[in-house]
Order: structure tokens, then sequence, then C-alpha cells
């Protein structure tokens, strides 16, 4: 081997070395930026998320009402779901036609 190809591939080698020792570095850094921006990202929504569900109001209900007609049945539910700071009480659910029902 003559020396001027030896020096060329010590040269080659040495080039590789560096890029692939750079190339590692900038991996490794994305890899960690991205771990840090998934992270913060499970922050923020978790903290929207919690924020969202603070009650704001001292009396609030929710309600879902459901009928069902199955044939020559029906069937009537409410559900109610206090979203308010206090508690409630003497909630009263008129169904119509005189049947009322009283829940505390």
């Amino acid at each position: 081997m003559d020396p001027v190809s030896y020096i060329t591939l010590t040269i080659y080698f040495f080039l590789s070395y560096k890029y692939c020792f750079i190339l590692n570095k900038i991996t490794k850094s994305i890899f960690l930026f991205s771990a840090i921006g998934a992270g913060a990202g499970t922050v923020i929504v978790f903290l929207l998320s919690s924020v969202s569900a603070v009650a704001t109001q001292d009396y609030a209900i929710s309600v879902d009402p459901i009928k069902d007609t199955e044939g020559q049945t029906n069937t009537a539910r409410v559900m109610i779901a206090n979203i308010g700071k206090l508690p409630l009480t003497s909630i009263v659910v008129n169904y119509g036609s005189g049947k009322v029902e009283a829940k505390i």
C-alpha cells in the first residue's frame, strides 16, 4: 500500500467516524427533545382537562332524559348529575300525566 492511499484511507475513516459521531449526537438530541415535548404535551392536556372539570356555580345540574319505545311498552328514564359546588336536595322529576317521582 503506497503512502498516499494510506493517508487517503485514514482521512476517509476519520471523516466517516466524525460523521457518525455527529449523526449519533443529532439523533440523541432529536429523541431527547421529542421526549421533552411529549411530556410537556401530556402535562398541558392534563392541566387543561382538570381546569375544565372544576365547578364554577354553586347549584347546577345536568339532565339526561331517555325515552325508549319497544313495541307497546314505553320506558322513561332521567339521569340527573350534580355538576355544581354545593349538594342538591329534594329533586322532583315530573314524567307528565300525573306521574311524579321524588328523589332526595
